[in-house]
């Protein structure tokens, strides 16, 4: 017995020692394949690298060596037919052989029968014939149809190569080189490990125990050895198909313990040496659940990986899932909660498991339940998303195990596993680059200045001799005409300038020159050129003018008239949503736009295209007075917020469509105001690049259509003028902070001018350009409930009556629903006489409101206003018995109109006619105070106005349009209450008698 266990013993080395061989050639094989990969893949960089250098050769040169490369590419799956139809054909061949063997046997047993057999055996022989005959057929087939593929693919690329410069394609053929070989590291980890795995578990192989009973050593055969689980080496895990970028290199036997134990939980291998993302793919592919993971720095969140389970619970392939966010799996009963939940999580950084209702590819729904994991780094860089997806009809059987997954996914790594591509490092520039781009950017905004009134921007031009000679010139050069138009502006000037006695004889001579008639009188002949001169004027700022505004030969003249102030950069902090960081790179860009934009008359918004969501980070004040929503309220949200129930889900397609694809957008769309109110919206969005070619922001111009607008042709062509102002890029200063941007405009779209797209888009004959389509789950998923909710909230909100007449004695449209303060500041800020308005049941009385013409009269901002009593605005002169006058009105509610010396914000002081003015509610609530300005020095030319004002002021509102902020039912407590507050306070306050 002892000798045959040691026989038994030396047979398990023995086949241990086989074992251990087999994986050693297993492992050469699949190093050498490795090494066959990388050579390969360093000829195919090689061949890239001299097409880059050979561009400026034809077309048809290029095209071939395009051929050549792909022939590379399709040389496997080639060869693999080729095999598969030399085996085909073998094996024919064989039974071919075989019947004619049978044949001979038959011939020499069944002479006289043979006539029914020979027949037999040739039908049979013909059958097989055609059976191979079909099959090379379908080969055939197969390989044409590659071809042709490979063909489409040769064109597609050349079209992108011509698109793209030659340091562009070179980069990305260094990157892709860089990514494949970080996939042959991945690989080649794999394989080693799964090597050092399988040669431990054969040492670890229990040997067979002397102190096992003779018994059972006689009778109990020996166990088989077990082989390790190890790939074919033609079938490594795949890795991430997005994989790192250049700027994250594999971490030489780097490794994670969060995926090591990820991995030892399910039993498969865990990569080391590579980035964390690459890892994590590894680990995730060997998964029998469906995983998808997002990169959370990337702009519209496409999934990154998604792994073989996945493709299988959708059906959607690999290329067909990444690169798109995950939204193309809603439908039509995808459920809008769900979205919005989801949608939460992700922004939030909090993990969220759902049930919601998605589709795969072939149009069948199933219930997916969805778990969000998000993934940060250990500086606390919010890095990546993780999704696990699990069929609802089949989570009884695999709870436990998505369970088990769910809490095993790691939530944190570290930061060097995965270096970021981009980092806020590339946006630092300098103090002389940001007062440079500042100065550039004011050069250019002032035309957009100039937009808003033509006519008042062109007679500022002909007042300035260096600007009227600069547009003279232009004239002269390219509308001769204008020119003549001009020179009668200047010499109607000169002659008002001059004394009467020499102007009238020279307009009476200038009349005979241009009328062929001499006039009755000088005076006569004055008016008549100053009527002339004034239709000249016009007719330059409607076509001439904006011409040369947009033109080079402007740029100069903006500059020189600017001068010393655009130097220093004046930031617009006030203006921009105070949770944005503007990025040193771009701060005198965005600083300046804003700055002239805020005073547009058209509704003009910036959002951040490189943040998630899409974010407004600057809104103006038209567009606060059009939607109703206040600056705090609209900045830092996407702007479908102004979605609603009957917004069009094409138009959105059209909106989605161009920003994907970096391209102007104009687009006519239903939209809501805070009221719950919806309006017909002419949108306009213009794209913005850097130099560098990144998609930084997205400028919006929000422009109202009102049925039967008379005045809605002329409006159109100065909504053109402005639209072809806006800028499309900027320089910066600093490297690339993000991936380059290719827009991608259609045909159609560059043979159409900017008023044609506009007449398009208002009869609503935008189309969509690109492949991508809206889905119907993705209608108004972020604002669809909340919005209905809102619209329930507001529904009985009324006009309010006194504003309404208030609104029509003073000219103006009425306001649109909404809070009466709302409404009285919707009238209030397009009046040019100062008004302010106080809260009498804020404790301090400070101001709640300022218009603009307050803030232009006293030179104190609105922030400087808003939340300070307006006694503020006293001084050492200021007569004591004015205040006392006013105090007393203001606490007996009574009407005051009164002079008092104020102070500017420069210090100066001027004489103030101030109307103080009550306002109660329905129930007899003093509510608020309005108080209406004027400065006594020009008390003459506005007394008209303020008193048109003031008798035009409401006196009361319904107490249900502006509830006060506390309700005296919140100071209701029981008798225990105060007979403890009794008790307690009785302690104290003996000690004060004491």
């Amino acid at each position: 017995q002892s000798q045959q266990m040691q026989m038994q013993m030396q047979m398990h080395m023995q086949e241990l020692q086989a074992a251990q061989q087999r994986m050693e050639q297993e492992k050469r094989v699949m190093e050498a394949e490795l090494q066959k990969q990388r050579v390969q893949m360093e000829a195919e960089a090689r061949a890239k690298q001299q097409e880059i250098e050979m561009k400026a050769q034809a077309l048809e040169a290029e095209l071939q060596q395009q051929r050549m490369k792909m022939e590379v590419e399709v040389r496997a799956k080639q060869s693999e037919i080729e095999m598969r139809a030399q085996q085909a054909e073998l094996a024919a061949q064989a039974q071919v052989e075989q019947l004619r063997r049978q044949q001979v046997e038959m011939q020499a047993s069944q002479a006289a029968q043979d006539g029914p057999a020979q027949q037999r055996l040739e039908q049979e022989k013909r059958e097989m014939e055609v059976a191979l005959q079909k099959q090379r057929m379908e080969m055939e087939l197969q390989q044409q149809r590659m071809q042709m593929e490979a063909e489409a693919r040769v064109k597609q690329q050349e079209m992108e190569m011509r698109a793209k410069a030659a340091e562009q394609a070179a980069q990305a053929q260094a990157e892709q080189l860089q990514r494949q070989q970080a996939e042959i590291q991945a690989r080649q980890a794999a394989v080693e490990l799964q090597a050092e795995q399988a040669a431990r578990q054969a040492h670890q192989t229990p040997e067979p125990s002397p102190q096992q009973p003779p018994s059972a050593m006689a009778t109990s055969p020996p166990l088989p050895v077990q082989q390790p689980a190890v790939s074919p080496p033609a079938a490594p895990p795949p890795p991430a198909p997005a994989a790192p970028s250049p700027s994250a290199p594999a971490v030489p036997g780097a490794s994670c313990s969060g995926l090591t134990s990820l991995a030892e939980q399910f039993g498969v291998s865990a990569p080391s040496g590579s980035t964390w993302l690459a890892m994590f793919s590894a680990v995730a592919e060997q998964l029998p659940h469906a995983v998808a993971i997002t990169d959370m720095k990337t702009p519209g969140l496409p999934v990154t990986f998604a792994n073989s389970a996945m493709v299988a619970l959708t059906g959607y392939p690999k290329d067909e899932i990444e690169g798109r966010n995950c939204r193309f799996l809603q439908g039509k009963k995808t459920e809008a909660a769900a979205v919005r939940a989801m949608v939460s999580a992700i922004r939030r950084s909090k993990p969220q498991t759902v049930k919601v209702t998605n589709y795969r590819k072939d149009g069948s729904s199933f219930q997916n339940v969805l778990s969000l994991l998000p993934v940060v780094d250990s500086s606390g860089e919010y890095r990546f998303n993780v999704g696990v997806l699990a069929d609802g009809a089949r989570l009884g059987s695999e709870g436990d195990a998505l369970e088990k997954l769910r809490a095993a996914v790691p939530r944190s790594f570290d930061a060097a596993l995965q270096p970021q591509r981009f980092d806020a490092s590339l946006k630092q520039v300098g103090e002389d680059a940001q007062r440079k781009q500042w100065r550039q950017s004011m050069v250019k905004f002032t035309r957009l200045l100039w937009s808003a009134d033509w006519e008042g921007s062109m007679r500022q031009i002909v007042m300035n001799q260096d600007a009227l000679q600069t547009f003279g010139q232009w004239l002269a050069e390219k509308a001769p005409s204008d020119a003549m138009q001009l020179e009668l502006i200047v010499n109607t000037m000169q002659l008002g300038a001059m004394p009467p006695e020499q102007a009238g004889p020279m307009a009476m001579q200038m009349c005979q020159q241009l009328f062929g008639q001499e006039a009755g009188s000088p005076e006569e002949a004055m008016s008549g050129l100053a009527n002339m001169a004034e239709q000249a004027l016009r007719s330059l700022a409607a076509e001439s003018f904006p011409k040369f505004v947009q033109s080079k030969a402007c740029l100069p003249l903006v500059e020189q008239l600017l001068g010393g102030a655009a130097d220093e950069v004046r930031l617009a902090d006030g203006l921009i949503w105070p949770q944005y960081e503007v990025a040193p790179d771009v701060a005198g860009w965005v600083h300046s736009f804003a700055s002239v934009a805020c005073a547009l008359p058209a509704c003009i918004v910036i959002s951040d295209m490189a943040m998630p969501g899409n974010p407004m980070l600057f809104v103006n004040d038209e567009f606060c007075r059009v939607t109703g929503y206040e600056r705090h309220e609209a900045q830092g949200r996407n702007c479908r917020f102004l979605q609603g129930p009957r917004t069009e889900p094409q138009s959105v397609a059209v909106i989605q469509d161009t920003l994907r694809r970096g391209v102007d957008c104009h687009v006519k769309i239903t939209n809501y105001r805070k009221s719950g109110e919806n309006f017909q919206n002419l949108l306009t969005m213009r794209p913005v690049h850097d130099s560098n070619g990144v998609y930084r922001y997205c400028i919006g111009v929000q422009f109202e259509i009102t049925p039967n607008d008379p005045k809605l042709k002329s409006r159109l062509a100065k909504l053109d003028k402005l639209i072809q102002l806006l800028p499309k890029t900027f320089d910066v200063s600093s490297r690339a902070v993000g991936v380059n941007h290719r827009v991608e405009e259609a045909q159609a779209e560059k043979e159409q001018s900017t008023e044609q797209k506009l007449m398009g888009a208002l009869e609503g004959s935008a189309e969509v350009y690109s492949e991508e389509k809206l889905e119907d789950g993705d209608h108004y998923a972020d604002h669809y409930k909340d919005h209905l909710a809102h619209c329930s909230k507001v529904s009985n909100l009324k006009r309010d009556e006194q504003l309404d007449q208030m609104a029509k004695k003073l000219g103006l449209s009425p306001p649109n629903p909404g809070p009466w303060l709302a409404m009285f500041t919707q009238i209030a800020d397009r009046l040019d006489v100062a008004i302010v308005v106080t809260d009498m049941k804020t404790p301090g009385l400070p101001v709640t409101y300022v218009n603009k013409a307050c803030t232009k009269l006293t030179g104190y901002t609105q922030d400087d206003f808003v939340g300070r009593n307006c006694r503020f605005l006293q001084g050492r002169r200021t007569e004591g018995a004015a205040v006392r006058a006013m105090t007393t009105a203001i606490r007996k509610a009574d009407d005051l109109t009164i002079k008092v010396t104020n102070y500017r914000k420069d210090k100066t002081e001027f004489v103030l006619v101030l109307a103080l003015h009550p306002v109660h509610d329905t129930s007899g609530e003093y509510r608020y105070q309005i108080g209406i300005q004027c400065d006594a020095s020009r008390w003459s030319s506005e007394q008209a106005l303020f008193e048109k004002v003031r008798k035009a002021l409401p006196t009361h509102f319904e107490s249900s349009a502006q509830q006060t902020k506390y309700d005296e039912s919140l100071t209701k407590v029981d008798t225990k209450a105060q007979r403890k507050q009794w008790a307690d306070s009785l302690k104290k306050f003996t000690r004060l008698v004491w």
